[in-house]
This record gives structure tokens, C-alpha cells and sequence, in this order.
């Protein structure tokens, strides 16, 4: 039951996170870089923009890890 919530929390934080981008683009009047919702990325996107939006799409991983490792350690 102690990992169940942080997983939960991961899997929300991962959708919110997608939604998130989307939103930020659709907003901005921006192309969304996404080709479809497996996250495909379309032709023209620069390695840049997939860099920045890779590493944002990646932060609810980091805050789960160290989630678990302080879990772990205490």
C-alpha cells in the first residue's frame, strides 16, 4: 500500500504533465509537436524543442524517485 499511492501520483502527474503541453501550445497559438497521443513527435520538430519538452515531460519521474528513495530510507 506504500507504493500504491506514489505510483497513482505518477500516472496522474504523467497525464497532467502531457495535458499540460498540449495546453501550453494550443494556448500560444503554437503547432503541437506531438503526432498523436503515444507521443510521436512530428517531422518538423527541432531536437531543441524535443529536448525541453522531453525533460519537462520527465519531471514527475525524478519527484517519484526521490519520493521512493526517502520512503526507502526511512
Amino acid at each position: 500500500m506504500k507504493i500504491l499511492t506514489p505510483i497513482l501520483f505518477l500516472i496522474t502527474a504523467y497525464v497532467l504533465m502531457y495535458l499540460s503541453v498540449i495546453a501550453y501550445y494550443k494556448i500560444n497559438n503554437y503547432r503541437v509537436p506531438f503526432r498523436n497521443w503515444v507521443g510521436g513527435w512530428k517531422e518538423n520538430v527541432k531536437f531543441k524543442e524535443k529536448l525541453i519538452v522531453s525533460f519537462i515531460l520527465q519531471i514527475p519521474l525524478f519527484i517519484f524517485l526521490f519520493y521512493i528513495n526517502f520512503i526507502l530510507n526511512n
